[in-house]
């Protein structure tokens, strides 16, 4: 009975120890093969076709390009996001999945953060180019409409210089004091805008640059606002993923030290049987 219950004993360590060397060598694995796929040229930070590639910094000089960048970004985003995907479904075999799916998770979160900086560039490309567009638009209509407002004054015909018939004085006559009196016309009537007219349109023009100067700086100042906080945001993204690994990294330390520690619980309990057995030849 002592033999067999210091035999069972022995095994039961025998297996403890067999169980971590196992889950070690499965960790190792999953290391090994996370960092293969870290290393991989397929993960797209190397590719030649990936939209960093193609569109690198400060070379988007069109809408049609902003388009197509914008369309490659989405439809790489798509790619990353079924790689991950399948690279989830093979963790699950694993011993160790949740730092499997972990690894992953980084990769992917990698891979996404590359294209940030091409969208930004994408989408503010097209703000300006439509705030261009207004700019001019307003400036053409102002200018139409400044033209207007001088041929406008300038369509009153000017009085007649020509002698009047004799029909015209017998006209003239019929007519009433107050329809003859052509002296009191005023002098813009005579085919010249008046200068206070000329004055309040060029006070009007002035205005409304100077309004479309504030409205241009305040949309500057706007972009430039969105544009920091796109960088903030994305700064804490980076900040909550490596507060996340390194609570997952002690998390995982943790488990192999108490792995480790299974095994040395059992080994002092192996001589208890000692005092059975000399109890037995008495």
């Amino acid at each position: 009975m002592t033999e067999s219950s210091e035999t069972r004993i022995q095994m039961k360590a025998l297996q403890r120890t067999l169980c971590f060397l196992v889950a070690a060598g499965a960790f190792a694995a999953s290391c090994a093969v996370s960092a293969q796929q870290a290393g991989n040229p397929s993960s797209g930070s190397a590719d030649p076709n990936s939209v960093v590639s193609r569109f690198p910094a400060g070379s988007i000089k069109s809408i049609e390009m902003a388009d197509t960048a914008l369309a490659d970004a989405n439809r790489e985003r798509a790619e990353i996001q079924a790689r991950f995907a399948q690279e989830e479904q093979a963790c699950h075999p694993k011993f160790f999945a949740s730092s499997c799916v972990e690894d992953a998770k980084e990769r992917r979160r990698r891979a996404q953060l590359k294209l940030r900086p091409v969208e930004i560039e994408a989408n503010t490309f097209k703000r300006q180019a439509r705030v261009t567009a207004r700019d001019e638009a307003l400036a053409t209509k102002r200018q139409k409409d400044a033209a207007a407002g001088i041929d406008r004054d300038s369509a009153t015909p000017p009085m007649s210089s020509t002698p009047p018939t004799s029909a015209a004085k017998g006209n003239e006559a019929v007519q009433e004091p107050s329809e003859k009196a052509p002296k009191n016309k005023p002098k813009h009537a005579q085919g010249k805008p008046s200068p206070d007219r000329a004055a309040r349109h060029e006070s009007r023009q002035e205005q409304a640059r100077a309004e479309e100067e504030a409205n241009a700086a305040k949309r500057a100042q706007n972009i430039a606002d969105y544009e920091k906080k796109v960088k903030a945001s994305e700064q804490r993204q980076q900040e909550i993923a490596r507060r996340k690994a390194e609570k997952q990294q002690k998390v995982e330390e943790k488990r192999q030290l108490k792995n480790q520690a299974a095994p040395a619980e059992t080994s002092p309990s192996a001589p208890a049987p000692v005092p059975a057995a000399a109890g037995a030849a008495k």
